[in-house]
């Protein structure tokens, strides 16, 4: 009963946070990978709470019987969740937070197959927990894959991306636009290509590196057009004070440079940086995104990004 009593508690502190609170736009992607494993913790717990009073009412049932309920159960509580937050906090519904809630509510009943003896001792219950072993390493690849790939990130530093690293395209705003390739390369044995869009607004951005950049002076990047044709490119920088202007174009910084066909080494004066927003100084100890676009492009291309770093 204390047992219980307790998990009741986690629950009622646990819940709040499916409406208020969580990563924001540019959180850690560990943060936000983190985050998600939440629901699997929580449903779990629902799951473990369960059981027992179903155990009791339907004694005649068989176990896969009390778990085709209990997973209905979540499966509903869950939708309705998702359709809550739309109201609450204007989240969009994720499929892939469904499926998290379903894996908890596997997860906890793996773990009441070692509490039950009836359920413990059924044929499938070993590869059941070899099936829900198998699905929570899963879930938990984007948590270690951030963890690495932000460790990595710290060592590297002062280079912002090379291409290097296997995990390095996962440090990008739209990371499927990018392509790890190993042809045209300005630095080391990789660079990336960029599919570029005929949208407003069409590039890439880093959102996932360290964001102290005082005591350098310079950013230095290459990109590859590989047309004749001239390219625009624009670079935006901005720190984690920039929403509270409401991300207004006056209070972070812009450069446009004009890409000629092959590599274009290039460099951004991070003292410019910092006095770029209007009405302060940009905080150099907080640097929270930095962007690469094209605007209004009459067709798709590709350009080629390189060897992003900072010098003093």
């Amino acid at each position: 009963m204390k047992v219980s009593l307790f998990l009741c508690v986690i629950l009622g502190g646990v819940a709040p946070f499916f409406f208020f609170g969580g990563p924001g736009y540019h959180s850690p992607q560990s943060y936000k990978a983190a985050w998600n494993l939440g629901h699997i913790f929580f449903f779990s717990v629902v799951t473990i709470l369960l059981f027992p009073y179903l155990i009791r009412w339907k004694r005649q049932w068989h176990e896969l019987q009390h778990l085709s309920v209990v997973f209905f159960l979540v499966l509903v509580a869950g939708v309705l969740v998702e359709f809550l937050q739309m109201y609450s906090s204007h989240r969009s519904p994720d499929v892939y937070d469904i499926l998290r809630n379903q894996l908890g509510c596997l997860v906890g009943y793996t773990l009441i197959t070692f509490k039950y003896k009836a359920a413990a001792a059924r044929w499938w219950v070993w590869p059941f927990r070899c099936f829900v072993c198998a699905c929570l390493l899963f879930a938990l690849w984007p948590l270690t894959r951030s963890l690495v790939d932000e460790h990595v990130a710290r060592k590297q530093f002062p280079v912002l991306a090379d291409f290097e690293t296997p995990l390095e395209r996962m440090r990008w705003m739209n990371s499927r636009q990018l392509k790890v390739q190993e042809k045209i390369v300005r630095h080391g044995k990789r660079a990336a290509q960029v599919r570029l869009t005929t949208a407003t607004y069409s590039g890439t951005t880093l959102f996932n590196f360290p964001h102290n950049w005082y005591d350098y002076s310079i950013l230095h990047f290459s990109v590859y057009n590989p047309l004749e044709q001239p390219l625009k490119l624009h670079c935006r920088i901005h720190d984690t004070r920039h929403k509270e202007s409401g991300s207004a174009f006056s209070d972070r910084f812009h450069q446009k440079f004009t890409l000629h066909q092959g590599w274009n080494d290039l460099q951004v004066s991070l003292k410019e940086v910092e006095q770029a927003p209007k009405s302060r100084n940009m905080d150099m100890g907080q640097i929270e995104n930095l962007g690469f676009f094209v605007v209004r492009q009459p067709e798709p291309r590709l350009m080629y990004l390189d060897h992003i770093y900072l010098s003093r």
